[in-house]
């Protein structure tokens, strides 16, 4: 449902709410209630979806895992606040988020050996997993610590510790300096 007739929908009960409640306190003998108490579950059952579906799916640590110094930021919330800066800006905020420790979750979208070491691997991974182009991941890994990375499919499911080390809002990414990477699922071929 568009959000446009949602909210034309949530005006209208809400509208029809207030006309009822106005014509049981003329009339409180009028049988009003019921339709008061259906308008009212309506709405409550509108906010519920609304809710579920404003969620963006981004992967939000859990601040009881005993990382304080982890940032709750997310990748979007990154792009966001430098492709919203004016233009002379956007340098300078994409480089305020250098050092900062996150824990996010992505889906593998690519991985090749870097250019700049033989034993490294470029990573990609989106943030949605079936986003063709959106908000992504990129770090490099020795492949000797991320021999798995191999073997991977692409959509596999893998969380990525450490520091930011560059943002680009115009690429809609950010790159990472892995500490820990951890495989939570492979995806099946």
């Amino acid at each position: 449902m568009k959000l446009t007739k949602l909210i034309a929908l949530e005006i209208i009960l809400i509208l029809s709410g207030l006309a009822l409640g106005l014509l049981w306190s003329q009339d409180p003998k009028g049988n009003y209630e019921p339709y008061i108490v259906v308008v009212t579950l309506i709405l409550g059952a509108i906010e519920v979806w609304r809710r579920k579906n404003k969620e963006t799916h981004e992967y939000k640590p859990e601040c009881s895992i005993g990382a304080t110094d982890i940032s709750p930021i997310t990748v979007g919330e990154i792009i966001h606040a430098i492709n919203t800066a004016p233009p002379f800006q956007k340098e300078e905020m994409s480089e305020k988020y250098n050092g900062i420790k996150v824990d996010w979750i992505g889906y593998l979208k690519e991985a090749k050996q870097d250019y700049r070491g033989i034993n490294n691997v470029r990573v990609n991974l989106n943030i949605k997993r079936n986003d063709i182009v959106g908000n992504s991941i990129w770090f490099t890994e020795n492949i000797t610590k991320f021999p798995d990375i191999r073997s991977l499919n692409r959509e596999s499911k893998i969380r990525v510790i450490g520091k930011i080390i560059s943002a680009s809002g115009d690429g809609l990414c950010v790159e990472v300096k892995p500490s820990k990477i951890e495989i939570l699922a492979r995806e099946n071929a």
